[in-house]
């Protein structure tokens, strides 16, 4: 496994949770047996069983509002959906798994609103990539792009087209080395057809942001410095989204003046400035979800951790930099751990989830902060700690995935009727 050398100053033991699921992915089949396997013998047992039991014992709660429309089950239909969903213009609901399929190397998967699933296809492993966790974006053709975070030709990921009709192409082979390597977030489609993206590995070993054509060429518009210059963040695992003005904008996991994270701009011609670092403190740290962009230009997004009671932050930060806390995360019933990007409702409230409290919240907030609770996943049997953020269907419905529980405990698909 390649994995980005960085800073580490101030990650504590939930942090190593969470890492470990994402370097040591290939060694298990879900969620559940990724703590087990990670933690035994090991100082972090407590955590590790910690979080595994508010995985599985949540407080129940009854919402008339939430169902589930597809429960996954691995084999050859997949299971572990980590990257979110697709709302296409066509009606029908996109996306992938990291596991399952007929070669137990992941899928892409299409499925109706009404609960209807067909699997569009199923990753080989090896050189046509395996583990897809990244979320799919639609081309202005009707082909769909996304990415796998491992397999290709030198086991650094790919990045992959396919058709409604399911008919997939390999349009790039990360190379692990300068290149970048481990591509972990959606891609963001340009005016031109071009895709920008991430990779949380590779580059000078701390990551990069790339572009690549519609027919494979890639160039690196800039890697992270981390060691040389920590001060720009490394391992990005959250996409890009487009600011006003053509610039891109982002987050780092890691990295920053003080090690836990930043927000950064980048000019298409590959210029970089960091908008922000996290502090650790009231701020939050460790950020992974990609940002919003609001109606005036400002962005909105979340930290894992960090925030009055370390559970993790929303806010909003302007185009030049100034950052505003909208709301601390308290944990247990009130949800912890945001790894999950945010969207707009129709009434301009901002809605996402959390991965933990109890099994996870999928939570409504207005842009002023005030927070309100709009689902808890209970004992973790209608999907448990969603990763992810959610989409809106045009009737204002919220579709989303969790990549475990469930009646199979492999996760589901939620649909929660606004």
């Amino acid at each position: 496994m390649r994995v980005a050398k960085v800073e580490t100053k101030n990650i504590d033991q939930r942090h190593q949770v969470n890492s470990y699921w994402h370097t040591n992915k290939e060694h298990v089949s879900n969620f559940f047996d990724t703590l087990i396997h990670l933690f035994k013998g090991r100082k972090t047992r407590f955590i590790a069983i910690t979080s595994l039991i508010l995985c599985l014992i949540g407080c129940s709660q009854k919402d008339a509002r939430y169902t589930v429309i597809h429960a996954f089950n691995i084999g050859e239909r997949g299971g572990g959906p980590m990257g979110g969903l697709l709302m296409a213009n066509n009606g029908n609901l996109y996306g992938t798994t990291a596991f399952g399929g007929t070669n137990h190397a992941g899928t892409i998967f299409k499925i109706a609103t009404s609960g209807k699933e067909t699997i569009l296809y199923s990753f080989k492993g090896g050189t046509d990539g395996f583990y897809p966790e990244a979320g799919l974006v639609m081309g202005r053709a009707g082909s769909i792009y996304g990415t796998t975070s491992e397999g290709g030709a030198s086991n650094a990921g790919t990045v992959f087209k396919i058709t409604l009709a399911g008919k997939k192409i390999k349009l790039y082979d990360f190379k692990g080395g300068s290149d970048g390597a481990v591509p972990e977030s959606r891609l963001v489609m340009g005016r031109n057809g071009t895709l920008y993206g991430t990779t949380s590995s590779g580059g000078n070993g701390n990551g990069t942001v790339f572009e690549i054509t519609k027919d494979g060429k890639e160039r690196i518009l800039y890697r992270f410095e981390g060691d040389t210059n920590n001060s720009d963040g490394s391992a990005p695992k959250a996409g890009l989204v487009w600011g006003r003005y053509g610039n891109l904008y982002g987050t780092t996991s890691q990295g920053g003046s003080d090690g836990v994270g930043t927000i950064f701009m980048i000019s298409p011609a590959g210029k970089e400035k960091v908008l922000y670092s996290f502090k650790g403190e009231t701020d939050g740290d460790f950020p992974e979800s990609p940002l919003l962009m609001g109606p005036s230009g400002n962005f909105y997004g979340t930290a894992t951790g960090g925030g009055t009671s370390d559970s993790g932050t929303i806010y909003k930060i302007t185009p030049t930099g100034k950052i505003r806390i909208l709301y601390n995360f308290k944990s247990g019933k009130y949800g912890a751990i945001p790894k999950g990007g945010l969207i707009f409702g129709r009434d301009g409230n901002i809605f996402g989830t959390t991965t933990f409290g109890g099994n996870g919240i999928v939570f409504e907030i207005t842009p002023q902060g005030s927070e309100k609770i709009i689902h808890t996943f209970g004992d973790g049997s209608n999907g448990a700690c969603p990763e992810t953020g959610l989409v809106i269907s045009r009737r204002g419905n919220l579709y989303g995935t969790t990549p475990s529980g469930g009646a199979h405990l492999r996760g589901v698909i939620f649909k929660i009727t606004t």
